[in-house]
């Protein structure tokens, strides 16, 4: 259901979003390689350090990226000048 919610998303909007919110997700965690990797953030785990270091003081320990929690409002920052606004939580844009 969380791949079919996420294909939805990809197919429905056409906005980027702005900010996400981390959730706890059951056999899989969110942390900035796999949010990196999502279609409508970067589609490239590899940029995870760009949201890191845009996130870097909202965490509990800002020299740990291991460590984010659900719940927490992350700001996806535009690298190729893409227009972002709005906030993604549980597949929607709101």
């Amino acid at each position: 259901l969380e791949i079919l919610s996420v294909i939805k998303f990809i197919a429905t909007e056409s906005s980027l979003p702005a900010f996400y919110v981390v959730r706890l997700l059951p056999g899989n965690t969110d942390c900035f390689w796999n949010i990196s990797d999502y279609e409508f953030i970067y589609s490239d785990p590899w940029k995870w350090k760009i949201l890191y270091e845009a996130n870097k003081s909202k965490l509990p320990q800002p020299d740990n990226p291991d460590l984010i929690l659900p719940g927490m409002i992350l700001t996806i920052p535009s690298i190729n000048g893409e227009v972002r606004s709005g906030t993604w939580e549980d597949g929607v844009i709101q």
